[in-house]
Protein backbone atom coordinates (compact mmCIF):
# COMPACT_ATOMS: atom_id res chain seq x y z
CA UNK A 1 0.00 0.00 0.00
CA UNK A 2 1.67 3.36 -0.99
CA UNK A 3 1.64 6.87 0.94
CA UNK A 4 -1.34 7.84 -1.39
CA UNK A 5 -3.79 4.88 -0.57
CA UNK A 6 -2.39 5.05 3.21
CA UNK A 7 -3.52 8.56 4.04
CA UNK A 8 -7.04 8.15 2.29
CA UNK A 9 -8.08 5.43 4.16
CA UNK A 10 -6.86 7.30 6.98
CA UNK A 11 -9.43 10.40 5.64
CA UNK A 12 -11.99 7.61 5.50
CA UNK A 13 -11.08 6.80 9.12
CA UNK A 14 -11.86 9.59 10.62
CA UNK A 15 -14.92 10.51 8.55
CA UNK A 16 -16.25 7.27 9.81
CA UNK A 17 -15.54 7.85 13.51
CA UNK A 18 -16.64 11.37 13.22
CA UNK A 19 -19.93 10.11 11.98
CA UNK A 20 -19.98 7.59 14.73
CA UNK A 21 -19.65 10.18 17.23
CA UNK A 22 -23.00 11.53 17.21
CA UNK A 23 -25.18 8.71 17.85
CA UNK A 24 -22.75 7.78 20.25
CA UNK A 25 -22.31 11.19 22.24
CA UNK A 26 -26.39 11.50 22.24
CA UNK A 27 -26.49 7.77 23.29
CA UNK A 28 -24.20 8.80 26.69
CA UNK A 29 -25.95 11.96 27.03
CA UNK A 30 -29.05 10.50 27.06
CA UNK A 31 -28.01 7.90 29.56
CA UNK A 32 -26.46 10.53 31.86
CA UNK A 33 -29.70 12.55 32.21
CA UNK A 34 -31.20 9.07 32.68
CA UNK A 35 -28.74 8.29 35.49
CA UNK A 36 -29.14 11.96 37.16
CA UNK A 37 -32.81 11.94 37.30
CA UNK A 38 -32.96 8.19 38.97
CA UNK A 39 -29.74 6.89 39.81
CA UNK A 40 -30.61 3.20 39.50
CA UNK A 41 -28.46 0.67 38.94
CA UNK A 42 -29.24 -0.23 35.11
CA UNK A 43 -29.09 3.50 34.31
CA UNK A 44 -25.95 3.16 35.95
CA UNK A 45 -24.94 0.10 33.88
CA UNK A 46 -26.73 1.92 30.37
CA UNK A 47 -24.10 4.95 30.97
CA UNK A 48 -20.95 2.76 31.51
CA UNK A 49 -21.81 0.94 28.22
CA UNK A 50 -22.35 4.26 26.44
CA UNK A 51 -19.08 5.21 28.10
CA UNK A 52 -17.53 2.18 26.44
CA UNK A 53 -18.50 3.25 23.23
CA UNK A 54 -17.19 6.81 23.44
CA UNK A 55 -13.90 5.48 24.26
CA UNK A 56 -14.24 3.13 21.23
CA UNK A 57 -15.06 6.16 19.16
CA UNK A 58 -12.40 7.92 20.59
CA UNK A 59 -9.89 4.98 19.49
CA UNK A 60 -10.73 5.33 15.92
CA UNK A 61 -10.62 8.74 15.92
CA UNK A 62 -6.83 8.68 17.58
CA UNK A 63 -5.93 5.57 15.18
CA UNK A 64 -6.82 7.94 11.92
CA UNK A 65 -4.66 10.69 13.35
CA UNK A 66 -1.95 8.80 14.18
CA UNK A 67 -1.59 10.52 17.69
CA UNK A 68 -0.27 6.62 18.91
CA UNK A 69 2.31 5.69 16.13
CA UNK A 70 4.00 3.32 18.45
CA UNK A 71 0.74 1.44 18.41
CA UNK A 72 1.33 0.70 15.06
CA UNK A 73 -2.07 0.72 14.19
CA UNK A 74 -2.00 0.59 10.26
CA UNK A 75 0.37 -2.39 10.21
CA UNK A 76 -0.80 -5.51 9.28
CA UNK A 77 -0.05 -7.38 12.61
CA UNK A 78 -1.88 -5.08 14.55
CA UNK A 79 -4.67 -6.16 16.36
CA UNK A 80 -7.81 -5.25 14.96
CA UNK A 81 -10.03 -2.90 16.96
CA UNK A 82 -13.99 -3.07 17.03
CA UNK A 83 -15.70 -2.26 14.14
CA UNK A 84 -18.00 1.14 15.36
CA UNK A 85 -21.05 0.32 13.51
CA UNK A 86 -21.24 -3.37 15.20
CA UNK A 87 -21.01 -1.56 18.63
CA UNK A 88 -23.80 0.88 17.51
CA UNK A 89 -26.03 -1.85 16.11
CA UNK A 90 -25.80 -4.83 18.59
CA UNK A 91 -26.81 -2.14 21.64
CA UNK A 92 -29.39 0.16 19.37
CA UNK A 93 -32.18 -1.93 19.62
CA UNK A 94 -33.41 -0.94 22.94
CA UNK A 95 -31.61 1.39 24.41
CA UNK A 96 -31.51 4.86 22.28
CA UNK A 97 -35.17 4.34 21.51
CA UNK A 98 -35.90 4.28 24.87
CA UNK A 99 -33.85 7.07 26.20
CA UNK A 100 -35.07 9.31 22.83
CA UNK A 101 -39.10 8.48 23.23
CA UNK A 102 -39.01 8.59 26.90
CA UNK A 103 -41.63 11.02 28.14
CA UNK A 104 -40.95 12.79 31.79
CA UNK A 105 -43.38 11.67 34.39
Amino acid sequence: MNSGERAMESHVTLIRALVASVPAGMLFAGALALFLRGRALSSLLQLLGAGGLVVVVLAHVCEALHLFPSMEWDSNGAPVITSIWGVLFSGSHRSPWAICFMHST
